[in-house]
């Protein structure tokens, strides 16, 4: 019975300084560095290392200001004792946590605030390099979902200006050819054409010169010549214009450029073939 009340004894024992011991560490914090603070007035930096030491390596800080008083009366301490290589570290921590620390100049060491400053630049200059790959970075990782979104939207618009170049090069007069960049070419099957259609109507009219009116014949025998002619013609040139149209189909689909023309040569192509045109019309 005595082993079981010696047991339940420890027990309880160990629970209290278990609260204990997380009610001082806790606790505790707080009061070690106002202690800390008060030998760091006092330039008593032997102290202020004894009392901030043990805590830094616990990390049971309550907030980034805790870090920061530790990083600040660390570093000028380990700078008055001789040892630049720790006071460097800890003042360097104390900038990447708080870039713009500011140190009381007349409070800190002239020597402090010149390798403070010099910290300072060093650590601004890394912080953009930093920031700078992370935009990097961002802006690589964006690229390919844009350049992908580019894509998407740039196929569908050259499907359809490519369909566009096809259907034009079924338009009589050349268009296909302009539309192609082939002005001289286009300008010849322009005028092949706007002639040959001259000639089939003038030959048209040419014919029906010879029929009797009110009839579907010719009054006589000579004039049936001069009618079979016209109507020779009238044919002749019809199969040539339609020989020069289906050449020009053809040649403008085998011709049609791999991409499209900007919508300023467009205009400017349509513009010739509409001269072209009217240089060509025939005469009413």
């Amino acid at each position: 019975m005595t082993t079981h009340f010696q047991r339940a004894t420890c027990t309880l024992l160990l629970i209290a300084i278990g609260f204990f011991c997380s009610g001082v560490r806790a606790g505790d914090v707080h009061a070690t560095l106002k202690q800390s603070a008060k030998a760091f007035e006092k330039n008593d930096c032997k102290r202020v290392i004894s009392l901030l030491k043990p805590l830094q390596d616990t990390h049971n800080f309550d907030d980034e200001n805790q870090f920061a008083d530790l990083y600040h009366m660390l570093g000028v301490c380990y700078f008055q004792q001789g040892k630049k290589d720790l006071a460097e570290k800890e003042l360097r921590d104390l900038l990447f946590l708080k870039p713009d620390y500011v140190l009381d100049p007349f409070a800190t060491p002239p020597q402090v605030l010149k390798l403070f400053a010099a910290l300072k630049t060093e650590t601004h200059e890394k912080l953009k390099e930093i920031e700078q790959a992370r935009e990097k970075a961002a802006h690589e990782e964006q690229a390919p979902k844009k350049e992908h979104a580019d894509v998407k939207t740039e196929q569908p618009e050259k499907k359809r200006s490519r369909n566009s170049a096809v259907l034009a090069a079924f338009v009589p007069f050349g268009f296909g050819q302009f539309q192609n960049g082939e002005t001289t070419k286009g300008a010849l099957i322009a005028a092949s054409e706007g002639a040959l259609l001259a000639l089939n109507i003038s030959a048209y009219w040419w014919k029906n010169s010879y029929v009797t009116s009110g009839t579907s014949g010719v009054a006589s025998s000579s004039t049936k010549t001069s009618y079979t002619i016209a109507q020779s013609v009238q044919f002749t040139a019809l199969g040539l214009f339609l020989g020069v149209y289906i050449y020009s189909v053809t040649d403008s689909l085998l011709n049609l450029p791999s991409s499209p023309p900007p919508s300023d040569n467009i205009k400017q192509q349509t513009a010739e073939f509409l001269q072209e045109l009217d240089r060509h019309a025939v005469p009413e």
